[in-house]
């Protein structure tokens, strides 16, 4: 039977004030709570809760069988918590559900993995921490910052008990296999790894309602044909997405939520069904192993960390 796992990540910073070069030295105080206060409350209404009440819904109509993940950032429950608790209040019924699994995800979104071992470690425990304090959740899966995976963040996970690693299903990862079946890290094989089916998931992000795409206008029955349509035995297809597709980037007169209120009817109409990452982790055997001794990401056209550390800049910054 082919599942379909949704996972939504959800992450909002701090907002950075103006700071001028004669606060140097003088001023050490460096966030605009004004913006992050509004920033958190306009994101809260226009994406998060139409989201989470969205899914609350769909796993009310399914009657639990639809089931997916949220990978929510330490920092953006702890700003939620202060700015916006409404969000906080519709996780925890969702959490209630048994059908929606929380991620762990670095507590701040940093590139901590990739250049600071026991930060990402502390990180780690940080959210994990306040998922379980919040949602009563262990975190057994990770959507590290921007699905960025290498087999030595495979070897921290490890040690953080981790048991499945999620990344992009990028083609210099995958070769000629397919994002749809589970596969393990090649350092450790304890750790399963699961792959982003690009494709489908890009196709919520960017082109739902964009006329010039060859599907448009999407719908959830035709959305449901390409999941069936998928070649070969695919037991899982992952689709993931950052939560901003829904309200902001797709905002609500596209259509976007209704079109995934229906989705899951249409999914098990053809008898396909729903798992969260974890489950898949579990419950599927992994097809083979995937090595990767280079950091892969879900960014740009390589599919790795030349975004955030490609210019002079931005390197000494990280360092």
């Amino acid at each position: 039977m082919r599942n379909i796992s949704f996972c939504f990540q959800i992450h909002a910073p701090y907002r950075l004030k103006r700071y001028r070069f004669f606060d140097i030295g003088q001023d050490h105080y460096y966030y605009d709570d004004m913006q992050t206060e509004d920033q958190i409350s306009w994101l809260a209404q226009n994406s998060y809760m139409p989201l989470l009440c969205t899914l609350r819904d769909m796993v009310s109509m399914s009657q639990g069988k639809f089931r997916c993940g949220l990978a929510v950032s330490g920092l953006t429950l702890d700003l939620c918590q202060q700015f916006a608790p409404e969000v906080i209040d519709v996780m925890k019924e969702l959490a209630q559900t048994k059908s929606i699994e929380f991620i762990g995800v670095p507590y701040a979104h940093s590139l901590a993995s990739e250049y600071d071992r026991d930060e990402f470690i502390a990180q780690m425990k940080q959210t994990a921490a306040l998922i379980e304090d919040l949602f009563g959740q262990k975190i057994s899966t990770c959507w590290n910052s921007e699905l960025l995976y290498s087999e030595e963040i495979a070897d921290a996970l490890h040690t953080l008990g981790i048991k499945a690693a999620m990344t992009e299903g990028a083609k210099h990862l995958l070769s000629w296999k397919s994002p749809n079946y589970l596969y393990q890290s090649a350092s450790q094989k304890t750790v399963k790894l699961l792959l982003r089916n690009s494709q489908l998931s890009d196709e919520l992000s960017f082109h739902f309602a964009d006329p010039a795409w060859h599907n448009y206008p999407m719908d959830a029955e035709k959305y449901a044909n390409q999941l069936a349509a998928i070649e070969g035995e695919s037991p899982i297809v992952n689709i993931w997405v950052g939560i901003e597709t829904f309200g902001i980037r797709q905002n609500a007169g596209t259509g976007i939520f209704d079109f995934l209120k229906a989705l899951p009817y249409y999914v098990m109409e053809r008898e396909m069904g729903f798992m969260t990452p974890s489950e898949a982790a579990k419950k599927l055997t992994p097809a083979d192993v995937i090595p990767s001794p280079y950091p892969t990401t879900w960014c740009g056209e390589g599919k790795d960390l030349s975004p955030f550390n490609g210019n002079d800049l931005q390197q000494e910054a990280l360092n």
